[in-house]
């Protein structure tokens, strides 16, 4: 009675602290615990408060919800405690580094022919307008009072949603009677209230 409440003592016990008991922490399975070592840095799994050396010790991914053996666990690029730290989600991929949106110009630049502008930098399935104008100013986003267009007078050129990737790709006729104009574009994001830079092109 003595030798099993001993041996089942032992098998609970959790020698960093980190609320993985250390037979969890025996990741191989061979029942020697000096010798897992997940993150590489010398210090033994049952030893090292963080496993997984992602800067986020592992009784605090427990709490998250987050892999206390991968140190990017959404694999959107940084590390757990790098976006804990930054108020990202490391539940998240697509907040891992900072987005922006970017236009492309139209290619191929040609009026009285269908062009395609690309949109870059967006979250999956962002609905994403591409608005023009002949003359940059200022112009309100209709539910986005501290995000303004940089355009005089805007009209929509076409909208729609991103890809997996964040990427929207929009096909275009462009009126032949654009031949020699020079058009200001801009993506705007009007449930993000996001919108990007400005650009230039004069259709051949």
């Amino acid at each position: 009675m003595v030798i099993w409440m001993l041996a089942g003592a032992a098998f609970a016990q959790d020698t960093d602290n980190d609320g993985v008991p250390d037979r969890r922490e025996d990741v191989n399975g061979d029942g020697i615990l000096g010798n897992d070592d997940s993150d590489g840095d010398g210090i033994p799994d049952y030893r090292d408060a963080d496993d997984d050396n992602d800067l986020l010790l592992t009784r605090d991914e427990l709490q998250l919800g987050t892999d206390y053996l991968n140190p990017d666990t959404d694999g959107g690029g940084a590390l757990d405690g790098e976006e804990v730290v930054d108020g990202r989600n490391p539940l998240d991929p697509f907040d891992d580094f900072p987005r922006m949106l970017v236009v492309s110009p139209p290619s191929p630049g040609v009026a009285g022919a269908v062009n395609v502008w690309t949109v870059t930098g967006a979250y999956p399935g962002q609905w994403i307008a591409v608005v023009g104008a002949t003359q940059q100013g200022q112009a309100a986003i209709p539910g986005c009072p501290m995000t303004m267009l940089d355009l005089q007078s805007p009209q929509l050129v076409s909208f729609g949603q991103a890809n997996a990737s964040g990427v929207l790709t929009l096909g275009i006729q462009v009126p032949a009677g654009l031949s020699g104009v020079g058009v200001w574009f801009q993506a705007a994001s009007p449930t993000a209230c996001e919108v990007s830079a400005p650009v230039h092109a004069t259709f051949q």
